[in-house]
């Protein structure tokens, strides 16, 4: 039984120390998020000059963000005019070099 309490015990510390240490990342500041945003804006560019179709999937594989930040970038370089939409919703949407 103390074995038990003991490997609890463990895990529970264990859970702590890696859920705490999270909160120490270094933080980033705005300049940077902005440096890191227009550098993924070029990346997704230099993927679109090989003539690519592109999706949202791949925008989220190829610079590592969320859905969400992937349609953001997407729908950026749409407004922007460097971009053309292929498809009307969901799975079948793809993105193309204008």
């Amino acid at each position: 039984m103390s074995e038990l309490i003991i490997l609890l015990i463990g895990f529970g510390v264990g859970y702590l120390v890696g859920y705490r240490g999270r909160g120490f990342k270094k933080s980033v500041g705005a300049g940077s998020v902005e440096a890191m945003r227009e550098e993924n804006f070029d990346k997704l560019m230099e993927v679109f000059k090989t003539g690519q179709l592109v999706t949202n999937d791949v925008v989220e594989m190829l610079l590592g963000v969320s859905d969400a930040t992937a349609t953001r970038y997407l729908d950026r370089l749409e407004k922007e005019g460097k971009i053309v939409q292929i498809g009307r919703e969901g799975r079948f949407v793809k993105y193309r070099l204008k």
